[in-house]
């Protein structure tokens, strides 16, 4: 179970929440988030997670400190992505890494 707020990204690619400012890392498909509608998933023990979509920007543990990089993988796509085919060669090639928390490796929090 978790709790699910929407939020909309700021100008500094920042969503506010619980006084707290989450930065979401630049991505192999956007270089950026500014004014997308996302959901903020706040799990047991105070772990965050922001979606836009089912895709996953970023996580973050209880003080709002970013956990693992989701982008890391993908550098070389995120340079090249205005080449023909890139995103579909960023998505072939994006590793993501195993959920980080006390929640089982298996738990996915369900979409409304």
């Amino acid at each position: 179970m978790c709790v699910r707020e929407e939020r909309v990204v700021g100008n500094n690619n920042c969503v506010p929440f619980l006084n707290r400012s989450l930065e979401i890392p630049e991505g192999p498909l956007r270089p950026h988030f500014v004014k997308a509608t996302v959901k903020v998933h706040q799990y047991p023990h105070g772990q965050l997670a922001i979606f836009h979509g089912r895709l996953c920007l970023g996580r973050y543990d209880g003080d709002g400190v970013l956990v693992g990089d989701l982008s890391a993988s993908s550098t070389t796509a995120a340079s090249s992505h205005r080449q023909a085919g890139a995103v579909l060669g960023a998505v072939a090639r994006q590793q993501v890494p195993p959920p980080v928390g006390p929640w089982p490796a298996d738990f996915v929090c369900p979409s409304p």
